[in-house]
């Protein structure tokens, strides 16, 4: 063996031997600082497992886990009954309570557009008029039975958003209550709710929600409902209407109207003219006199 490779093999020998040295004298510092990590890795696990979280907390790992997972996967869907259906299947508390949310306000949108069809069915302008549109209280109630779930949430965010969405159902109840007694209900209901929810401090539902109490607080407000549910009420049905069509014809695209013997002179009109040639006089031809030239003197 050649005296390099007996050199080189000395000093790893001896490099070896240092490292054995330190890690002997550092011995007990070295097993802390593996207990450290292990009881860092542990504490996350445990954490992350939810075994001492409260049923409702939603705290920043919950949030993030959410955002990045169900948010990504529900984030196209506005189906209400779809997001109620995710929602009941979700095992994790806290993001089954934000789904709930999620759903609850779906329905609210929901009976919104049941509202403007109800409407549009009223003037005729249903693109399919043989049906009437959903009850839109129908709506409102799923919507209020998914907020009231979370309505008691320890999480404060939580809490928040499913009282002030409360509040937002009920006035949607109130707008197509059945009575005004209804209507005041639904609003004492409305009230209770925002006032729960403006109690709740740095969530961005307190200013709103007591934006909304204070609203509802005037006399002209519930004014307001009242009318804007009898409205509702008294919407006309176009099925109830007189058609002007004879027998069992239908109207169909590019077809005339068949309307009958229906005489379209108006007889007021023909009558009139009718007058005014009787009465017109006659025009007399009037000659015009010419002046005879004087006779030239002679």
């Amino acid at each position: 063996m050649s005296k390099q490779k007996i050199e080189e093999r000395n000093s790893l020998e001896q490099l070896l031997l240092r490292w054995q040295k330190s890690f002997e004298n550092n011995k007990a510092k070295t097993y802390q600082l593996v207990a450290v990590v292990a009881l860092v890795v542990l504490v996350v696990l445990v954490v992350r497992s939810g075994v001492f979280r409260g049923t409702n907390e939603l705290n920043a790992v919950d949030a993030a886990y959410y955002s990045a997972t169900l948010g990504s996967v529900v984030g196209g869907i506005t189906d209400a009954e779809q997001l109620a259906t995710i929602a009941q299947a979700t095992k994790n508390p806290a993001e089954a309570s934000a789904m709930k949310l999620t759903a609850g306000e779906a329905y609210l949108r929901a009976a919104t557009q049941d509202i403007a069809s109800a409407k549009a069915y009223s003037r005729g302008a249903s693109s399919d008029n043989k049906e009437k549109p959903a009850d839109p209280s129908v709506n409102f109630q799923l919507a209020v039975e998914l907020f009231e779930a979370v309505s008691n949430a320890q999480n404060p965010l939580l809490k928040a958003r499913a009282n002030y969405d409360l509040g937002l159902a009920q006035e949607g109840l109130a707008s197509v209550a059945a009575n005004d007694e209804a209507v005041v209900a639904a609003l004492d209901v409305a009230k209770e709710r925002y006032s729960v929810a403006s109690e709740i401090a740095n969530t961005p539902y307190q200013r709103p929600a007591q934006t909304n109490l204070v609203n509802l607080q005037r006399k002209l407000t519930v004014d307001y409902y009242k009318s804007v549910a009898n409205s509702f009420r008294t919407l006309p049905d176009p099925a109830d209407a007189e058609s002007i069509l004879t027998g069992e014809t239908e109207l169909n695209v590019g077809e005339p109207l068949n309307v009958g013997e229906f005489d379209t002179a108006d007889d007021d009109v023909t009558e009139a003219t009718e007058d005014a040639s009787a009465e017109e006089p006659p025009v007399e031809e009037v000659t015009p006199e010419v002046d005879e030239a004087p006779a030239d003197p002679e």
